[in-house]
């Protein structure tokens, strides 16, 4: 074999053009193959990196408003955005911070500022949140959406039970504008920390 080798090596016979053609389409061929599953893998990549940081602003923002729900005396549901009175701590969605929306940011509005819960653009990276709030008086699901440019990347559902639950009135879908006011809750610092 290695004498065979040797042989063609020393041989001034090269290779003819039709070996060449062959060897060529298959090199091409190869090499397409090669590009089209590198191209795949990138793009799974990406799609799953969306993903991941559509899950994580979910999951904040549920585990933010679930966190307050519990301690409330009254939960109220609406889609107006009513005055802050003493006592009461209201949420909203928003994109200006004034007007409620059906998607958007969070906001919490006191007696004292509006201000939105996770801040705005480092947090949300360009995505927006919506949230479905219903259910009876002492279990309601709360369920958030979250979208990027209009397409839903992450939805997950929970429902809270009301500890000091006096009174839950309302539900309200996706599309309305969401508002939440919770009387004599406790407002917990929101937690932004990424894994």
């Amino acid at each position: 074999m290695v004498k065979r080798l040797q042989k063609l090596i020393k041989s001034k016979k090269g290779m003819t053009l039709i070996e060449l053609v062959i060897a060529m389409s298959l090199l091409v061929v190869l090499l397409a193959v090669t590009i089209i599953m590198m191209i795949s893998t990138f793009g799974s990549y990406a799609g799953n990196a969306e993903y991941m940081q559509a899950r994580q602003i979910g999951d904040a923002a549920l585990d933010y408003i679930s966190e307050v729900i519990p301690f409330a005396s009254g939960v109220s549901v609406d889609s107006t955005l009513p005055a802050a009175t003493a006592g009461a701590t209201i949420y909203f969605l928003s994109v200006d911070g004034v007007n409620p929306s059906a998607s958007g940011y969070l906001y919490c509005r006191t007696v004292e500022q509006t201000y939105p819960v996770f801040g705005l653009t480092e947090f949300y990276a360009g995505t927006k949140i919506s949230f479905a709030l219903n259910g009876d008086i002492t279990a309601p699901t709360l369920t958030v959406n979250v979208t990027r440019d209009n397409e839903g990347e992450y939805v997950n559902s929970r429902t809270t039970k009301l500890l000091n639950a006096s009174g839950y009135t309302g539900s309200i879908a996706p599309e309305a504008p969401f508002v939440l006011t919770l009387t004599t809750a406790v407002v917990p610092e929101p937690d932004i920390t990424t894994n």
